[in-house]
């Protein structure tokens, strides 16, 4: 309340006595001036002081009727600033269906050793939803059997998901992926080559 001078504190006392004779006591559940008179006394906005009242009088209405009018605008600055940024910052999302593919986040996924966080791919998938619940948000997919291993919830949040959108074979041929990601195969799992079909020498 006091300026940056520190000049104004003599002026900011009866106001802040008054405040501190109305705030309710967490120990006693009452406030001062209840306790002393019985009620605390109430300033609200209708209230003005009269033309022939005690000049002390007077000047403390004055300052009190401007600091609500001060407080106002401020809650309602606030509100409307708090209100542009929340709409600066949302989008709205559009809904899926049952049985479209999606893409689940990885963020929730448990990695097997060896692994970095950073290297792992941000979505994996395609996934079809089962069931689709656009007002809460919500979706259930069909998960593989090595996110289920992982007891990976089947429910995932809209913010969760991203659609899926097929390959262009035209522009991008044989970009088309029937697994994005390793969840966990075993180390020690061998393959059997028939036949090598191309090889490229590395001369470094």
């Amino acid at each position: 309340m006091v300026r940056l001078d520190q000049r104004d504190w003599s002026e900011k006392l009866p106001m802040v006595e008054f405040t501190l004779n109305s705030a309710i006591s967490s120990l006693s559940g009452f406030a001062p001036f209840e306790l002393n008179y019985g009620y605390t006394p109430s300033l609200n906005p209708g209230l003005a002081p009269e033309p022939s009242g005690v000049p002390g009088v007077k000047h403390f209405v004055a300052c009190t009727l401007q600091n609500l009018a001060d407080a106002h605008d401020a809650i309602i600055e606030s509100r409307v600033r708090q209100t542009h940024n929340a709409n600066r910052h949302h989008c709205k999302d559009d809904a899926f269906a049952i049985g479209d593919p999606v893409f689940v986040s990885t963020s929730d996924l448990l990695l097997p050793k060896g692994r970095a966080m950073k290297l792992l791919l941000k979505y994996v998938g395609p996934f079809k939803v089962l069931e689709a619940h656009p007002h809460t948000s919500t979706y259930k997919v069909e998960l593989p059997s090595q996110l289920k291993a992982q007891n990976l919830h089947d429910r995932f949040h809209r913010s969760k998901l991203r659609p899926y959108h097929a390959n262009d074979d035209a522009l991008f041929p044989h970009w088309e992926a029937h697994m994005f990601y390793d969840f966990g195969t075993p180390d020690d799992q061998e393959w059997l080559v028939d036949e090598i079909l191309a090889h490229n020498w590395d001369r470094s």
